[in-house]
């Protein structure tokens, strides 16, 4: 039996991926339409989430959002994003394009990103761009 408590504290910096991906690596953690991911697989892809965006410069304390698909690497951004100290803000993929760029503009944002599949509906840059924002340019 595991205590609620410790995983409670271990889900709140983003390791709750870690730590299933040490107790049952090959278990299936997440579904969807493309197939399953494995704890490990997860665990390791919020890790290389984390290792890219502070390759791009993203530190903690930024604020990044991302538009998707209901994909299972949505379960790898939301530890990626625990364990980077970042704040986040998931961006709905019905949203119309008008929407989702008023939130990307309007959310003071450090980092956006895009999935692959939404890049084409928005017109998006598939590499993150860091963006530059001076307190007196925000709204």
């Amino acid at each position: 039996m595991y205590d609620p408590l410790r995983l409670h504290e271990i889900e709140s910096r983003g390791m709750l991926a870690s730590f299933w991906a040490s107790e049952k690596p090959n278990a299936p953690a997440v579904y969807d339409r493309f197939g399953s991911k494995t704890f490990a697989e997860v665990n390791a892809n919020a890790n290389g989430i984390v290792r890219l965006l502070r390759n791009h410069g993203v530190q903690a304390g930024d604020h990044i959002a991302f538009l998707t698909s209901n994909r299972a690497e949505v379960m790898e951004i939301m530890p990626a994003d625990l364990r980077g100290g970042y704040r986040l803000t998931p961006v709905n993929r019905h949203l119309t394009t008008e929407e989702a760029l008023y939130i990307f503009d309007r959310q003071r944002l450090d980092q956006h990103g895009v999935d692959q599949a939404e890049n084409r509906r928005v017109g998006a840059d598939p590499e993150p761009q860091r963006q530059q924002h001076h307190d007196s340019e925000r709204r």
